[in-house]
């Protein structure tokens, strides 16, 4: 995972921007008319969308996810625009333009997302938000989740640093994000402990224990299969 560690406040500002620019890709791809309910005609509006993805870009940490997003939403403006071009008008309605507006959408989304998780790479924020969500585990179980034992668990959930199997904390948190929106606590436990076919007969829990960057490239499509997500 290459997500930065952004500061909170910087990140909730980012995650406003990319917001703005999902809200005018919206309107484009609702508008009927020559201009949106304000008076600003489409042209501008579209004039809107490119500045705001280029100043977000521009603020983006190097080399993150979410910059190398932004890069693709930068891009794919350049296609839309020149499907717009092709239909001779500024209205985004059917046909290519339309098309090309919905994936310039779905590449905010994706954006939104990652910026959402950029948090999550610190390690002691990744730590509150799985024991957030295992709220209801036994502490033995999220010793086995995390690698450590009972003992440091109850250290960590006191304030102390994660600084001992820092990045296996981290896929757990990432795991656990992709997650949670489909699943209740008791159903992420079964999750991290029954083999799966996508996975060779192992659980998530044993290829956890495996090392090596495929084990963590695995279990991230296998939990964002689950929930149907590609990006």
């Amino acid at each position: 995972m290459t997500t930065a560690i952004i500061r909170d406040e910087e990140r909730m500002e980012l995650k406003g921007e990319a917001l703005a620019i999902e809200g005018h890709l919206n309107d484009l791809i609702l508008i009927s008319s020559a201009a949106v309910g304000d008076g600003r005609p489409a042209s501008q509006l579209f004039a809107e969308v490119e500045e705001k993805s280029l100043r977000l870009s521009e603020r983006l940490p190097y080399g993150s996810s979410s910059s190398h997003d932004a890069l693709q939403l930068l891009l794919q403006l350049h296609t839309l625009r020149a499907a717009i071009a092709e239909q001779g008008s500024t209205i985004i309605e059917g046909g290519r333009a339309e098309l090309e507006a919905v994936k310039a959408l779905e590449i905010t989304r994706r954006m939104e997302r990652r910026l959402d998780q950029a948090i999550l790479e610190d390690s002691d924020e990744a730590a509150k938000f799985i024991f957030g969500a295992t709220n209801s585990w036994a502490t033995a179980d999220q010793a086995k989740l995390l690698g450590v034992s009972s003992k440091t668990i109850g250290k960590w959930k006191k304030g102390g640093p994660v600084k001992q199997n820092a990045s296996r904390v981290r896929l757990a948190a990432h795991l656990t994000y992709y997650l949670r929106p489909g699943h209740t606590e008791i159903g992420l436990w079964f999750w991290f402990n029954n083999p799966a076919s996508q996975l060779d007969g192992r659980t998530p829990l044993q290829v956890i224990n495996g090392e090596g960057k495929p084990a963590e490239v695995q279990l991230i499509a296998y939990a964002r299969g689950g929930r149907g997500q590609l990006g």
